[in-house]
C-alpha cells in the first residue's frame, strides 16, 4: 500500500465516499485505505503509551484501513497469548511494540499476524515510518 498526503476542501466524509468511487471505477480488485487528518494523527500522538518512546527491537502500528471491522480485530488480537509484545489499541490503529530480538521468531506479531484474517484490512507501518507521517503532514 502506497502513502498519499493531499490537502483537500472536503469533509473527510465526502472525501472518503470520492475515493471509494474512484478506486472502484479505476480497479477491479478490493482497494483497502487508511484516510485520517492531521488533526487525528496530531491527536493519535498525544495518546500514546509511554513504551512507544522506549528502546524496544521492533515498534508497529496496524494502521486500521476504511474496510476493516475494527471490533473483529480486537476480538482475534485479544485472543492471541502474548509474551514478550506489547499492545495499545487507539483510534487509528493497534501499536504494537516486541522487546526482544532473540525472541521475535516466536511473537505472535510474527507467527500470528499474516495468518488472521483482519491482515489485508490493515497496513502495518514501522514507528520510523509513523513518525514521517507526521512531518509530512505538518508540511
Amino acid at each position: 500500500m502506497e502513502i498519499f498526503f493531499f490537502d483537500s476542501p472536503m469533509m473527510k466524509e465526502e472525501l472518503l465516499l470520492a475515493i471509494e468511487e474512484f478506486l472502484n471505477k479505476s480497479y477491479a480488485f478490493n482497494n483497502v485505505f487508511s484516510l485520517f487528518t492531521l488533526e487525528e494523527y496530531q491527536n493519535e500522538c498525544k495518546y500514546l503509551p509511554k513504551w512507544w518512546e522506549n528502546d524496544l527491537y521492533r515498534k508497529d502500528v496496524l494502521f486500521y484501513t476504511v474496510q476493516l471491522d475494527k471490533d473483529e480485530l480486537k476480538r482475534v488480537i485479544n485472543s492471541f497469548d502474548l509474551v514478550d509484545e506489547t499492545l495499545h489499541f487507539r483510534e487509528l490503529g493497534v501499536y504494537w511494540g516486541k522487546h526482544d530480538k532473540t525472541s521475535y521468531n516466536q511473537t505472535v506479531y510474527h507467527k500470528n499476524l499474516l495468518k488472521s484474517s483482519f491482515y489485508s484490512y490493515v497496513t502495518i507501518r514501522n514507528a520510523r515510518t509513523f513518525s514521517n507521517i507526521g512531518h509530512c503532514l505538518k508540511k
